[in-house]
């Protein structure tokens, strides 16, 4: 009897550490003005102004010169402060986080419950795009999860536009379906995987981040 009940106090425990910790994302984008954001290298012709009104927002980047090129960065900052802000006083901590260039296995993997679905080549092309910070969360509440999906708001910008969503960070910054800003596991079970995806998380390395994008 005496162990059993160790055993689920242990369990119990493992529960409640994997419930308090959640995998977040912030996509790469200058998201409040796309047409300064900086388009994935390629030698196609860009698409003339009568179908650029037809593709998506990731699509109709303009070249980027000094000037764009430097003004994406700010913007990129300023967002950046401003999320990491709304992680703080909403109740979240973060762990651990770096930044890096998200391959395409590894965005399939994470979005492969979208495969099926008629965006789905259209996100793995804008999160491979460009780098991507990458955070481990936990919650002083004890329910990570849901906290950061709150802060997030709804994927779709319509519904996030709602009166008792305008405060989310999507609702913000997001400016489509598919360049919505971030990005949250939606259960334990899919923490844990995305976690292990993406570890390790140093906390050293955070310190450069929050140095180098809140500034």
């Amino acid at each position: 009897p005496m162990n059993a009940i160790v055993t689920r106090v242990a369990s119990f425990m493992y529960f409640r550490r994997m419930v308090s910790m959640t995998f977040a994302m912030i996509k790469p984008e200058a998201v409040a003005f796309p047409h300064v954001a900086m388009s994935p290298i390629s030698n196609a012709t860009p698409p003339s102004a009568s179908r650029r009104r037809q593709l998506p927002p990731f699509m109709t980047a303009s070249p980027v010169n000094s000037l764009s090129s430097s003004l994406s960065e700010l913007i990129r900052r300023l967002i950046n402060k401003a999320i990491f802000r709304r992680i703080s006083s909403g109740g979240l901590e973060v762990v651990g986080a770096k930044r890096i260039q998200l391959s395409a296995n590894d965005a399939k993997e994470l979005y492969g419950i979208h495969r099926d679905k008629f965006f789905y080549e259209r996100l793995i092309r804008h999160v491979t795009s460009g780098p991507v910070i990458v955070m481990q969360l936990r919650s002083k509440n004890d329910d990570a999860i849901e906290c950061w999906r709150r802060l997030m708001g709804p994927s779709k910008l319509l519904k996030s536009l709602k009166e008792s969503e305008r405060t989310s960070l999507r609702a913000q910054f997001a400016i489509s379906d598919t360049r919505n800003l971030v990005h949250g596991a939606d259960s334990t079970q899919r923490a844990v995987v995305e976690m292990r995806l993406f570890a390790p998380y140093p906390p050293l390395h955070l310190n450069n981040i929050l140095a180098h994008s809140v500034q």
